[in-house]
């Protein structure tokens, strides 16, 4: 017995050696940053999204970090402009690792918004109906990010939705590894082995070994979930006397 619910989703390449621009003066790296200060509070005031996008794009062209590239991902996101959000991220993606890279003086931040900018890159693909590319997307992203529960769980789910239950199983695997906490990682994983269950010779079912814990484990953790209802008929279908 099958159920398959909609669950709600959360680029390497060679670089060529370019020479680096002369390092700033003491006084022009300070004038820099008072301006990108200036910018940044009129990013955050700015409550009209056109302006707001305007004065990100003024903030990317005067500094490389990359969280200011991924914030117009999102704010393309937020808009429902989901091809240009998808460039936003493409553009991210491509200052962090492309063949023009440039250096992010967040460097401590980086491997985080590279994170966000692959999934984010993502969940475009997925708004936009290119599911098979966002399941390719949100896979690439557990390579960028190997030890993100977040990570693995989108490809649980994008894979749970498109039907492809192997690559599914193993990554619900992975995200509950990650953060046992996580209730949905459980409804998917114990709805994918439910179809496979059996029954004997008096029509009795018999869930294979995973499923009812797993269905267990997302009532114990989400009692009120989205998903509680169809986990409880599945459980009496299993466990009707």
């Amino acid at each position: 017995m099958r159920r398959l619910v909609t669950v709600l989703l959360a680029i390497a390449a060679a670089g060529a050696t370019h020479a680096q621009p002369a390092a700033p003066s003491p006084q022009e790296a300070r004038q820099q940053a008072l301006a990108e200060n200036a910018l940044i509070t009129e990013v955050n005031a700015a409550t009209d999204p056109a302006a707001k996008k305007a004065l990100l794009l003024k903030l990317i062209a005067l500094s490389p970090r990359l969280r200011y590239q991924v914030s117009l991902g999102g704010l393309d996101m937020a808009a429902g402009d989901y091809a240009g959000a998808l460039a936003d991220y493409d553009a991210a993606i491509a200052r962090w690792n492309g063949p023009h890279a440039t250096p992010d003086p967040d460097a401590a931040d980086g491997a985080a918004q590279a994170e966000l900018a692959y999934s984010g890159r993502a969940s475009a693909l997925a708004k936009l109906k290119r599911l098979p590319e966002a399941l390719a997307a949100y896979a690439k992203t557990t390579e960028v990010a190997p030890q993100s529960a977040t990570a693995w769980f989108n490809v649980c789910a994008m894979a749970y939705n498109q039907g492809e239950v192997k690559q599914s199983l193993a990554a619900c695997d992975r995200a509950i590894a990650l953060n046992p906490g996580r209730a949905d990682a459980y409804f998917i994983k114990g709805s994918l082995l439910v179809g496979d269950a059996t029954a004997d010779k008096d029509g009795k079912p018999h869930a294979p070994p995973g499923a009812l814990e797993s269905l267990h484990k997302y009532l114990e953790l989400a009692p009120a979930g989205a998903h509680a209802s169809d986990v409880r008929e599945m459980l009496a279908y299993f466990e009707k006397p």
